[in-house]
């Protein structure tokens, strides 16, 4: 059979050809049903539409030559042309037509048929356009099945437990989509062919390495950009029936504010506002170089800002703990959280103020973060900080700087700070919970190791991690998704350590640290004191944009885990968070009325709260 090829060095040539910048312009009414047209089009065919010839496209420079390619298209026959003169070199029996023409619902078997090829996603295993990104656990792959199997489950064979398949797509039956701009599509999401295995180097997506450097002050890239992301998270993102976001809605809304953004900073607002509509607490748009921050964590207790944590650097500057945030640069800090949480992704009010504290003075390191603070006398002044901290690092200061990493607090009871010890302690630490009655992990801030393996020596059956299933994708628009189940166990372990657990837990616990989170809750190890989680696990799947945006997402989320005490925000830090824990251990007794008994035999006001005048402790 025959099979549709183009040369690689092709879009190499295509990409030194039409470099170019153009300049900020609005959008007419005509130019944004073209390119919703083209991000339409692009999703379905790029992650759906098997051809030899797809395998090698550097999507980034395509995206890029389509825009400017469709732009001029001045009516919906017209666009139906572009469109099809754009895709044809890399696709098979896909048509397009003004909507509401006729398009072919049904595509002859040839006689020499005995398979059919099409795309097999396990998250997305190249979701970088220009390549460079592969992550974790997700692939993406052509795969052939027998003719006899269209409509059955597809084969998968992996070391994970498989919880469903989707079936095996018919080329006989093209689907039929309306793309926006006046167009409809007619797009086969499998071909048929002779071949009884796809040859390795056309199995995963390779795209062509091209020698243009994208830039966010070119136009086309901008627009381009919008409609790889969308698209992408059009065909991925799991969980639209949970967030209810109007995500074509979205489409057009980041597309005008691209085409009209003065500037890379500008246009990273505009990704930035995309990808919150997503609710995803791993979204995030990142440049690149990463902006750097002062060694100083902030909080949010009782309304305000709050320094929460210092560095020797932040200290120097005459920084302490409590003092309240005024303004940043000049910003009254009410003005900066109304204008930077909109454009945080999160899946919950805590880990999205979490992110924007973190973010509050991060920029470029060359440039001194400017603050004014009010102390705890009432006082007001001004402090300079040096930024010398890379965001990609949270900024590693002690919650409690008074306390060392591993301290004995109370009697038998020790204090561990996860974000102060490393994995090497673990082995010489055991010892010494031996010899403790209750052992109290601090995890308010970025963890530098997970005490999974620890957890083995506190239990006497099998440890289940949270349940984290990856998608499993053979058809466009999230539709009849398999999964594929990568939860874990922990086998108990000698010597058996009978130390009462409890964690410190708050709003910013993410990822790692939910997974601890949610082993402690769901097998019943410990306590938790202090915020509600993130709500957000899973292994992030990377991609890069045109213009340098790194962008993280995770197919999976989850639901925040619930502290067994939890502590309203004004009461945060006061008390401290490790005296309820030490209460906690004692089987606390809130003498209020209507109280409820938590699992952990804590009682708990109803609406989750604890108030040190009504905590005693026996």
């Amino acid at each position: 059979m025959n099979r549709t090829r183009i040369p690689v060095f092709a879009w190499a040539c295509l990409a030194v050809a039409c470099t170019e910048t153009a300049p900020p312009r609005a959008l007419t009414p005509r130019e944004l049903g073209n390119v919703t047209a083209f991000a339409n089009a692009l999703g379905y065919i790029r992650f759906f539409h098997p051809t030899d010839a797809a395998v090698g496209v550097n999507w980034d420079a395509f995206a890029v030559h389509g825009i400017r390619a469709i732009a001029s298209a001045r009516s919906d026959d017209s666009l139906a042309a572009a469109l099809s003169s754009l895709f044809a070199p890399i696709t098979s029996n896909v048509r397009f037509a003004r909507t509401g023409a006729p398009l072919p619902t049904a595509l002859q078997q040839p006689d020499d048929a005995t398979h059919v090829v099409f795309w097999r996603h396990l998250g997305v295993g190249s979701p970088s356009g220009g390549g460079g990104i592969t992550t974790g656990p997700y692939r993406s792959e052509r795969v052939v099945a027998p003719l006899s199997e269209i409509g059955h489950a597809i084969a998968f064979q992996g070391e994970d437990p498989v919880v469903s398949l989707p079936p095996v797509p018919d080329p006989a039956h093209p689907m039929v989509v309306a793309l926006g701009g006046g167009v409809s599509m007619s797009m086969p999401i499998a071909l048929f062919t002779d071949a009884e295995f796809v040859e390795e180097s056309l199995r995963v997506p390779n795209p062509s390495v091209v020698v243009e450097r994208f830039t966010a002050t070119d136009r086309a890239t901008r627009l381009a950009a919008v409609a790889l992301a969308w698209s992408l998270f059009r065909h991925f993102y799991p969980y639209f029936d949970v967030v209810h976001t109007d995500w074509p809605a979205a489409l057009g809304t980041a597309l005008r504010s691209a085409a009209t953004d003065a500037d890379g900073v500008a246009f990273q607002a505009t990704l930035e506002r995309l990808l919150a509509a997503l609710h995803d607490g791993h979204g995030f748009i990142r440049p690149s170089p990463l902006p750097s921050t002062p060694d100083v964590r902030f909080g949010w207790a009782e309304g305000r800002v709050l320094v929460t944590a210092i560095g020797r650097s932040a200290a120097a500057s005459g920084l302490a703990v409590g003092d309240e945030v005024v303004s940043v640069a000049g910003h009254p800090i009410e003005t900066y959280l109304a204008e930077r949480t909109p454009r945080i992704s999160g899946a919950t009010p805590q880990w999205i103020r979490s992110l924007a504290l973190r973010d509050l003075l991060a920029g470029n390191p060359d440039a001194r973060a400017q603050l004014r603070i009010r102390t705890a006398s009432g006082a007001t002044r001004d402090a300079t900080l040096s930024r010398d901290v890379s965001l990609a690092e949270t900024p590693k200061v002690a919650v409690n700087p008074k306390v060392d990493s591993i301290a004995e607090v109370a009697p038998g009871v020790l204090y561990v700070d996860l974000c102060r010890t490393t994995v090497a302690l673990a082995d010489s630490f055991i010892p010494r919970v031996q010899r403790a009655t209750a052992v109290i992990f601090d995890m308010r801030g970025r963890m530098r190791w997970y005490p999974l393996k620890l957890l083995s020596h506190f239990s006497d059956t099998l440890i289940r991690s949270p349940r984290f299933m990856i998608p499993l994708i053979t058809r466009p628009n999230y539709e009849n998704v398999g999964f594929i189940d990568c939860s874990w166990t922990i086998a108990p372990a000698v010597p058996r350590l009978s130390a009462r657990l409890i964690f410190l837990s708050y709003g910013g616990d993410i990822s790692g640290e939910e997974t601890l989170l949610g082993t402690v809750e769901g097998n019943r190890l410990g306590d938790i004191v202090g915020e509600p989680s993130a709500g957000t696990n899973g292994t992030v799947n990377p991609f890069v944009l045109p213009g340098g945006y790194n962008v993280t997402r995770a197919p999976l989320t989850n639901r925040p885990n619930l502290p067994d005490v939890a502590m309203r925000t004004e009461a945060l830090g006061r008390p401290p968070v490790t005296a309820i824990a030490i209460g906690a251990l004692w089987r606390q007794r809130v003498d209020e009325r209507g109280a409820g008994v938590g699992r952990s035999g804590v009682r708990v006001l109803p609406h989750g709260t604890v108030h040190n005048r009504s905590v005693t402790c026996r």
